[in-house]
């Protein structure tokens, strides 16, 4: 998901008489991203059986986001009810 706010600021000191007010100019503000981190979690499968529910685990969200706010990727496996076990090392 990808929007461009219009921010809207309103800059006013504590010390007044120090500060002149200024109208109708621009201030340019560099918002940095945040590195958001999806990752599947790990599952258990007993064979012959249906696989169980994947899901996701998110880290990175800030002010407040969480995953209600982005576009969620899918999800999905190859393994069935007949898959065999993964070789291990």
């Amino acid at each position: 998901m990808r929007f461009e706010p219009n921010i809207v600021c309103q800059f006013q000191s504590d010390r007044r008489d120090e500060y002149n007010a200024v109208n109708g100019t621009t201030v340019l503000i560099n918002v940095n991203k945040a590195t958001l981190t999806a990752r599947a979690d790990d599952k258990t499968k007993v064979y012959g059986q249906i696989n169980p529910p994947l899901t996701i685990t998110y880290t990175g969200f800030v002010n407040g986001d969480n995953s209600v706010d982005i576009t969620v990727p899918s999800i999905s496996t190859t393994a069935t009810t007949s898959s065999q076990q993964a070789a291990t090392d």
